[in-house]
């Protein structure tokens, strides 16, 4: 998609039991996409995932990326093609300094990225967990105008979601971490 090789409407995977929703599944090709953004635009590679959307925004209400926890290239353009974005975390000492990381990278890239911190999404979270509450109260303190709820149990991972190249809303659409992604979004 980002080399235009293949039409985004190839890319879509329909979720099933939610018609309004609609995703681009990972795949192992995103390994190289670092290689395929600087190939598409040498001289700034974070714009080529915004400039490769410039004709799909107008099909959807909402884009979301779903990015791995680095600082990568990846997650820079998904930045700059981004109108807002939230940062997915768990109830960690390195989740909290992730957070912050993230925040960082948005604003460093100034001019190039409008993207505006939305809030902090709570993921693996055990509230029977004494650590899990002294680092919740710690993410309280420094995000407490920015937490969203739902917090997502811990519970909730779903091995098979991502082995399928299908959504955890296709492949277990009851279970409670599909629900509380439905709830996020909704």
């Amino acid at each position: 998609m980002l080399s235009r090789d293949v039409p985004w409407q190839d890319c879509l995977a329909q979720a099933e039991h939610y018609p309004n929703i609609a995703i681009i599944p990972g795949s192992l090709e995103l390994d190289d996409a670092s290689g395929a953004l600087k190939k598409v635009n040498k001289a700034l590679p974070q714009l080529a995932l915004k400039n490769s959307l410039e004709g799909v925004r107008k099909h959807f209400d909402y884009i979301f990326f779903d990015c791995a926890p680095n600082t990568g290239l990846l997650n820079q353009a998904a930045l700059v093609a981004g109108d807002n974005f939230i940062i997915p975390t768990d109830c960690t000492t390195d989740g909290l300094c992730g957070a912050d990381v993230i925040v960082e990278i948005a604003h460093s890239l100034g001019q190039l990225s409008k993207c505006k911190y939305i809030g902090l999404l709570i993921g693996s979270y055990e509230k029977e967990s004494y650590k899990h509450m002294v680092e919740f109260r710690k993410m309280i303190k420094e995000y407490k105008d920015s937490l969203i709820e739902p917090k997502i149990p811990a519970t909730s991972y779903i091995p098979a979601a991502g082995n399928k190249n299908q959504t955890i809303f296709d492949t277990h659409p009851n279970h409670k971490a599909a629900k509380a992604f439905v709830k996020v979004i909704e």
